[in-house]
Formats: C-alpha cells, sequence, structure tokens
C-alpha cells in the first residue's frame, strides 16, 4: 500500500495497473475501490491527496479504461465501511480525524465525476449535450446521500454539524467553481466553471429535500435552513434561463408545515403545569423568519400547490406574495390595506399582539422554571426567551417582519424575479385576485412601477391591467426631450400591440375580446370629455396599433369647438333714460342675423366625422373575428354612450355605427330587446338634447359640414325607417324584461305603414323623435333607398298616432299619450316644410301654446302667418289679450324685438298684421322705449 501511496515516484507500478484495467475491467474496478476505502479508514495520515492523485493519473495520464460510475459505486459500497473491525477503529479516533477522512470520501467522489465529465462527456456537454453526464451525476449524487444517511451517527463516522454541512455542500456542488480544486491547478479553469455549470443542472428532488431534512435534524437549524434556500435559489435562477431543475411534484403539503415546525421551542423535559393553563407555542424569531423565507421558495417554484396552499391559509404568505408581487417592500403591503384597516390600524394590531406576547412569554417561564420553588420571579428584564422567541401562529393573522427580513427579501425577488413569478401565474391567478379585491384604478401606480422596470411584465398582466395602464399612459401629455417622448411613446405601442393581438390576432379569445371591449366602452359614458377621448383613442388604436401617432399627438387635423361657437349677445344691454333701447339694439344687429341659423364670424373649418372615426364604422367589424358574437353588446354600450357624449362628431359616428350594423343582415339577427333600447337612446338624443341635435340635423355652430349634415340626416331617416317596420311585428310580449330597462311609457298607436293601417309597438320618446326627424329634413324626407316607402313621414301625418296612443302598455293606465307636447309642435314650427305636417300641428292648440308658440325664435315666416291668423281667430276670448300681454312682458327685449321684426317683415310681404293684434301690442308702449310701429 505504501509503494501505491508513493506512486508519483513509482509510475511502473500505476502502468502496470492500467494494464489490469484493460483485461479484467470489472475485478480491477472491485480492488480499486476496495484499496481506496481500506486506505481512507485505516491509514493515519491524510490520505485524500495521494488517492485523488492516483486516480488522476491512471484516468488521464496512463489512459486507464476505469468505469468511474461503476468505481464509485463499489467504493460506497465496500466493507471497510460497514466492517466491525473499522467501525471499532473509526470510533476510536478523535472527531477531527473521522470529520476529515469522511471528506475524504466526498473528495474522492468529486475527483471520479470530474474524469467522467473531462473523459466521456467533454466534447457533448461543449456542445450543449448535457443530459448524459447530468443523469449520471444524478445517480451518483443518490448514492453518495444514502452512503451519508448510512455511516453518519453513532455507527461509523458521526460527523460534527459543520463536516455534515461541508459534505453537503460538496454534494450539491454549492461552493463557489473559482474555490473548487481536486489537484493543483486541476482541473483547469474552462473545465471547472463547465463541470460545475452541468452539475447545477442536477434535478432537485423530493427525495433531496426529505433526506436534508431528515440527516440534518440533529445540526444547527439555520444551517439547515440555509442548505434548502441555497439550493431552491438556485434551481429558481435556472429557470429564470427556461432550464427547471425542480421536480417537486410528489412533495407533500405537510412539507412546508414541517419548515416552519423547525424553529419551535421545545423543552428538554415537560414541564409540570397545571390542568387548564395552556402553555404559547414558541419559536425561535431568526429561524422562523428565515422559515418563511423558505415558504416562499417553494411556493414559487410550485405556485399551483404550495402557492395555493400558502394564499389560502397562510395570511402572513399571502401578504409577503402581495409584497413581491407590487414590487414594494413596506409592511404590510398597500394591497392589504383597506379604509377601514389602514396602517394606523396594523400598527396598532400589531402593538397589540406584541403586549400580549410578552405577557405570555414571561409567565411561561416562570411557569416553566418553577418560579415559587426556586423563589425566582422572571420579568421582562431578566427574561431568556423574552429577546429571541415570539408566538408560533403560522395559519393567524400576519406579523410584521424586521427590517433586516425585508431588506432580504427585496434582494431576493429582484435577483430571481419572483414578482413575474407570481404576477405571471395564472393556477392560481395572484394578480387577478388582487386586482379583483382592490380595483385596477386603485391597482394603476404599483403596476406602472413594475411594467417600467421589468419589460417582461406586460407579457404576464392580465387584459384588465393592459387596458388600464394604456388608458393611463393616454392620459400624459407628451413632455420632456424626443427620446423620452419617443420612449412614451414606444410604452403605449407596446401595450396596443398587446391588446391588438388579444383583441384581433389569431389566437385572440373572446373572454378577452369582452373584457377589452368592456373596459374601453364603459368609460365612453364616463363624465368628463377627457375621459371619454382617451377611452375612444384606446379602442382606436387597439384595432390598429399603426395609428397610435395620430391619435396620442393629434396630426390628423381636430376642429376646436371652443373657437366655433355662435356670437353671444351682450348681458349688458344699451339703454335710454325710458329704458332700453330697442333701436339702438335693432340698428346694431344685422338682418340677417334673426335668421334661422345662427351666424358665426370665422367658422372653422369642419372634419369629416366619417374620416375621424374611420376606424370605428369600419375596423371594428372588419379587424374583430368576434364582431359577430359581440355586436349586440356593443351596440348596447356605444347607444349608452349617447346619454353623455356632447361632441357632435362623435355623436354622428356613434349613430351611423349603430344604424350600419344593429339590424344588419350580413350579421346575426338582434335581439329584440337591444334593438329597442338601442333605439330608445338614439330618440332621447333627437327629442331631449335640443342643442346637440341642431347640431347634427342644421350644422349649427359650423361643426359638422354640409355633406356631413346631409349623411347623418339619412342615416337617421333609415334608421327610423327600418326600426318602424320591426315595430308592426312586435308584440309586448315579445319585449319581456325590456318594458322596466325602457324607462319610458311603451304604447300601441294605430298609424300608416307601408300604405297599411298598422298598429306600432313604440315608446312615447321614438314617437316624439319621428315628427322632429321629419321636421328637420325641410320640404323633402330623406330616405335611405328609391325602395322606402317613407314610413316616417306616413307616421308624422296620421292623426291617429300624433293625437294620442289609445292603449298604454308599460302600465295599466289606459289613458291617450301625445306625441304632439309643445317641444315637438316648437321644433315642426321652427323646421318643417311640409304644410300638412304644420297643419297638423296647428290642429287643436291650446290658447296658451299658441301664445307662446307665436313668440318663440326663429320661426319661418311662412309658419308664424298661421300662427298668426290663428290668434286672431282666438281674440275673441276675453282671456286671450291678457295672456299675450303677460308673454310678451316676460322678456321685454328678446320677445319683443323678435316679434316686431317677423310681422315688420310680414308688412314687407304685403300681408297685413292683424289690426288688434296691434293694438294689443300697441298697449304695451310701457314696457319699452318706444311706441311700437308696423
Amino acid at each position: 500500500m505504501n509503494d501505491i501511496m508513493m506512486a508519483k515516484r513509482n509510475q511502473w507500478t500505476l502502468s502496470a495497473m492500467a494494464a489490469a484495467f484493460k483485461y479484467k475491467p470489472q475485478e480491477s474496478v472491485n480492488i480499486l475501490a476496495n484499496f481506496f476505502a481500506e486506505a481512507i479508514v485505516t491509514h493515519m495520515d491524510d490520505s485524500s491527496r495521494s488517492l485523488k492523485l492516483i486516480l488522476h493519473d491512471l484516468a488521464k495520464v496512463h489512459k486507464a479504461d476505469i468505469r468511474l460510475d461503476k468505481f464509485i459505486h463499489h467504493f460506497l459500497g465496500s466493507k471497510c465501511f460497514t466492517g466491525s473491525a473499522e467501525t471499532k477503529r473509526l470510533r476510536g479516533e478523535d472527531q477531527s480525524t473521522r470529520d476529515k477522512k469522511l471528506l475524504t470520501v466526498i473528495d474522492i467522489i468529486l475527483a471520479a465525476e470530474a474524469l467522467i465529465m473531462i473523459t466521456r462527456h467533454k466534447e457533448e456537454m461543449s456542445t450543449g449535450h448535457h443530459d448524459a453526464f447530468i443523469n449520471a451525476i444524478a445517480s451518483l449524487q443518490d448514492a453518495t446521500i444514502n452512503f451519508l444517511r448510512k455511516t453518519h451517527g453513532p455507527a461509523l463516522f458521526s460527523l460534527s454539524p459543520d463536516a455534515l454541512k461541508a459534505a453537503f455542500r460538496k454534494i450539491f456542488f454549492l461552493d463557489k467553481a473559482t474555490h473548487f480544486q481536486i489537484l493543483d491547478k486541476w482541473p483547469i479553469e474552462h473545465e471547472r466553471l463547465l463541470f460545475f455549470k452541468v452539475a447545477a443542472r442536477i434535478p432537485i428532488t423530493s427525495d433531496i429535500l426529505w433526506q436534508l431534512r431528515v440527516q440534518m435534524s440533529g445540526c444547527d437549524t439555520m444551517m439547515l435552513v440555509e442548505m434548502i434556500e441555497l439550493l431552491l435559489v438556485r434551481a429558481l435562477s435556472l429557470r429564470a434561463e427556461e432550464y427547471n431543475v425542480l421536480k417537486l411534484t410528489d412533495l407533500k403539503l405537510d412539507f412546508m408545515d414541517t419548515i416552519l415546525d423547525l424553529g419551535v421551542y421545545r423543552p428538554l423535559t415537560t414541564p409540570a403545569f397545571p390542568p387548564k393553563y395552556r402553555p404559547p407555542i414558541l419559536v425561535r424569531k431568526d429561524i422562523y423568519w428565515q422559515c418563511w423565507k423558505l415558504v416562499l421558495l417553494l411556493a414559487a417554484a410550485e405556485p399551483s400547490v404550495f402557492g395555493v396552499f400558502a394564499w389560502e391559509y397562510m395570511p402572513m404568505a399571502k401578504a409577503l406574495i402581495q409584497m413581491l408581487i407590487i414590487n414594494r417592500f413596506t409592511f404590510p403591503p398597500e394591497t392589504a390595506l383597506s379604509a377601514e384597516k389602514d396602517v394606523r390600524f396594523y400598527g396598532d394590531w400589531e402593538q397589540k399582539l406584541v403586549e400580549e406576547e410578552r405577557k405570555a412569554i414571561v409567565d411561561y417561564e416562570n411557569r416553566e422554571d418553577g418560579g415559587n420553588a426556586k423563589k425566582i420571579v422572571v420579568t421582562e428584564a431578566n427574561s431568556r426567551k423574552l429577546k429571541d422567541y415570539m408566538r408560533f401562529d403560522p395559519k393567524g393573522h400576519f406579523r410584521y417582519p424586521p427590517e433586516s427580513f425585508l431588506k432580504v427579501m427585496e434582494s431576493l425577488g429582484r435577483t430571481l424575479d419572483l414578482g413575474k413569478i407570481f404576477s405571471g401565474c395564472r393556477n392560481p391567478d395572484f394578480l387577478l385576485d388582487i386586482l379583483n379585491e382592490k380595483g385596477t384604478a386603485a391597482s394603476l401606480p404599483w403596476l406602472l412601477e413594475i411594467t417600467t422596470s421589468s419589460k417582461s411584465m406586460f407579457d404576464v398582466l392580465p387584459v384588465e391591467c393592459v387596458c388600464e395602464m394604456l388608458s393611463n399612459s393616454l392620459m400624459k401629455t407628451p413632455t420632456g426631450t424626443a427620446e423620452k417622448r419617443e420612449q412614451d411613446l414606444q410604452k403605449c405601442r407596446n401595450l396596443a400591440i398587446r391588446l391588438s393581438d388579444s383583441v384581433r390576432g389569431d389566437s385572440s379569445d373572446l373572454q378577452n375580446v369582452q373584457k377589452t371591449l368592456d373596459f374601453f366602452c364603459d368609460r365612453l359614458r364616463a363624465p368628463t370629455a377627457a375621459d371619454r377621448e382617451i377611452a375612444r383613442t384606446g379602442l382606436e388604436i387597439v384595432f390598429d396599433p399603426n395609428r397610435i401617432e395620430s391619435a396620442i399627438w393629434g396630426t390628423t387635423a381636430v376642429t376646436d369647438q371652443s373657437q366655433c361657437l355662435p356670437e353671444t349677445r351682450p348681458e349688458i344691454l344699451p339703454q335710454s333714460k325710458h329704458g332700453i333701447s330697442i333701436e339702438h339694439l335693432l340698428a346694431r344687429t344685422r338682418p340677417n342675423a334673426w335668421c334661422p341659423d345662427f351666424i358665426v364670424e370665422k367658422p372653422c373649418k369642419a372634419v369629416s366625422y366619417t374620416e375621424k372615426y374611420g376606424w370605428l364604422l369600419a375596423d371594428v367589424a372588419s379587424r374583430g373575428p368576434h364582431f359577430p358574437a359581440l355586436k349586440d353588446s356593443l351596440c348596447l354600450q356605444i347607444s349608452k354612450a349617447l346619454t353623455v357624449e356632447s361632441d357632435a362628431l362623435t355623436v354622428c359616428a356613434y349613430i351611423e355605427f349603430l344604424a350600419t350594423y344593429l339590424t344588419a343582415s350580413c350579421f346575426p339577427q338582434s335581439d329584440i330587446t337591444v334593438v329597442y333600447l338601442v333605439v330608445q337612446q338614439v330618440a332621447d338624443v333627437i327629442v331631449n338634447r335640443r342643442d346637440l341635435r341642431d347640431a347634427i340635423l342644421l350644422g349649427r355652430d359650423a361643426v359638422l359640414s354640409g355633406e356631413d349634415v346631409q349623411r347623418v340626416s339619412k342615416v337617421i331617416t333609415a334608421f327610423f325607417e327600418t326600426f318602424l317596420l320591426t315595430s308592426v311585428e312586435v308584440t309586448p310580449m315579445d319585449l319581456g324584461g325590456t318594458i322596466s330597462q325602457l324607462n319610458d311609457t311603451l304604447i300601441s298607436t294605430n298609424c300608416k305603414i307601408d300604405n297599411l293601417g298598422r298598429t306600432a309597438c313604440l315608446t312615447l320618446t321614438i314617437a316624439r323623435a319621428l315628427p322632429i326627424i321629419t321636421s328637420f329634413t325641410r320640404r323633402t324626407v330623406i330616405a335611405s333607398s328609391a325602395q322606402d316607402k317613407q314610413n316616417v313621414l306616413a307616421f308624422c301625418l296620421d292623426r291617429a298616432a300624433l293625437f294620442g296612443a289609445k292603449e298604454c302598455l308599460s302600465g295599466n293606465s289606459l289613458s291617450s299619450h301625445a306625441i304632439l307636447t309643445t317641444a315637438v309642435r316648437e321644433c315642426i314650427f321652427r323646421y318643417c316644410g311640409d304644410d300638412r305636417l304644420v297643419d297638423i300641428a296647428l290642429h287643436e292648440v291650446p290658447t296658451d301654446l299658441l301664445i307662446e308658440l307665436v313668440c318663440c325664435e326663429n320661426i319661418p315666416l311662412s309658419n308664424l302667418h298661421k300662427l298668426i291668423r290663428r290668434l286672431e281667430r282666438e281674440m275673441d276670448s276675453p282671456e286671450v289679450i291678457p295672456k299675450l300681454k303677460q308673454t310678451v312682458s316676460k322678456n321685454a327685449l328678446v320677445t319683443r324685438t323678435l316679434l316686431e321684426y317677423r310681422l315688420a317683415k310680414g308688412l314687407a310681404l304685403d300681408e297685413p298684421i292683424p289690426r288688434i293684434v296691434k293694438s294689443t301690442l300697441d298697449d304695451l308702449t310701457n314696457i319699452f322705449s318706444t311706441p311700437f310701429t308696423a
């Protein structure tokens, strides 16, 4: 044996041994393995270097064909490690010698593993093929761990904790590669780095973790925690490189409980406590917080198993996971707070728990030590456990961790990207749970932070988060340098592309499309115009990200309506010592200023709504593969946006979208409830929103071009034409629950449609919108095509329809409901050019309403003369003249001057003013600075 140990000076011996491997490989391996084991057990001096040198020279210098994997298995199974004589010999040696011999065994195994790589797998590993070597080393690693399990303890080596720790660090290659060395300058640097790189990819199985837990149970607990942490950290860092070495699918949940139990205080002897006393379960603070770190690593390793368990049953783990997701390392995380339970509330709660905990620990020490018997009273000042222990309640309310722990978690979270791991998990969906609980808008600040710090976070965010972030990005005005503006633009582009892929990509999901459209369409009803514009811009760039520059920075010219407002009359009117000077006012006002349409000094160039909203009118249907399934929902949401929208261009686009797609034959037929709800919203704009209606149907305020006015008039008329044909085929039973949703009176009215007597099922708002539509189309009813029967006009000329529905369908009342209200009649007299409809509207007009209509602004002369003649016939009534005086006097300036100007125009057309009306006005001269002169 001495000759072999001195082999460096006796190369002939090694040559003979190499020749033996050539002819008798199996026997030679057994002999060599037993020789190495015997040398370690019986040799008193340090044999590690000599044995490693023999193995190296045999394999590399003399090219011996040694089956090194078989050598290791025979070496670890040698009888020299289990024989009674050898066992007795090792027991008689001191601790340091036993530790040194065990580490020599580990070093021999490492040398053999390195030689396996160099002699057999180096070439294939250099090309990235590691599987063969990994499988070989994994088998040897398991054998080594089993060897330690059998020999560590009273039977043989009985290792010290430090030696056991060093052994495991070598087995799992946890030391730095730069410090690894088997012999002087061997392995060389690139071989050493390659060896460690591939060895780190050996799978970490549940059996390995349990072996560590069992074999290191008698050692320092912190040592065990550190060992498991190193393995999990290395494995998770490799997962970031898309290489998964964690094989923990069969690891039971009780392992997590076992980890948390590591620091629990267990007295050596069981104290005698009173029967009713329940001693607190205590745990060492330093170990406890380190174990929580392991819990988080296990949750990140297997989110669907350990992550779910920790999230649902461990409030402490849930709070820490939330902290990692939002990447804000303050405790408690803001996602765990609420309006009722803020930071102050939890601070007071923690202080209360700490005070109760201190009292319980001091009381426990007094009872444990038998304070009364020993005449020793434990206080907070002399307590031995108060500083190092705390209550153990891992499934109870979360506790405030020390600041040092938060710093460690921050470093670990950034190194392993734990926040991304938890955010990207969809089973369970931790991030979506937070957003559902707190709301996306409230979570926006930290969402922006985590996506800014990690670009890859975009890929793991739920679609609701991406929508909220895009909306927030669109709120910001581009500022700063050109580079900064380009960065902001690129961020918006990335968000838009992500959403665009989920909405119109080949792999788009109906649920994601619905969520995206719901998000932006809900905001089309926002109370502020800015928020509504942001929602429209978001929809536009989602359907076409290439338009992001024009959508955000306005490269497409948009009319500034603030510059196109009509002139307003001065609040301070010219006056004389006798009162208001009408002559001065008339002298300052051009005659055409009294025409029905306002005059703008410098009208802005109008932008076509079809150009501005081409994406809505065309792209939404053509680029969305799920549009047919979502059509009704989208139409309903856009119709609801009409209730708050005040921009004329936008309203025109909405109406044309609804008219185009709601009843389009190329798509599935819309639900009748949706049809009525949508038409009701459009009718509400026409009936109740006067300024907006005048802008889109008259072109008032010069917002719309003449072409757009004509186009939208045709669209609206055709829309109601189609609806009227639908309304005669609907019964109240068809509508079902729609009646309550309409928030209007549902009526059944007789009317003429298609030149036939029909019964139409309408709401009062829709019915009142029809004569208004006819009035605004002037003397020609605009139809959508030559085949249209002009049903709107037929409805308006039907006295049975206009003068009241005979049956109310939305209640028990059978009373008549007048369609020709004051507002509808006023609209007819101001804008209608069809004498038949004007005459019908003039029929049975109450006196009060007749006087009010005479004093209305901007009534065409032909309609005004009809009103005057009708008023003349009413003058015989003694109540008419006082009412006329009262009405004229309510607005001494506007009413008088408008009436004076119109009547004067009437004289110019050789239409005599009824003398009784003139005399009535002459009696009002006390109101004005000059008498009335016709």
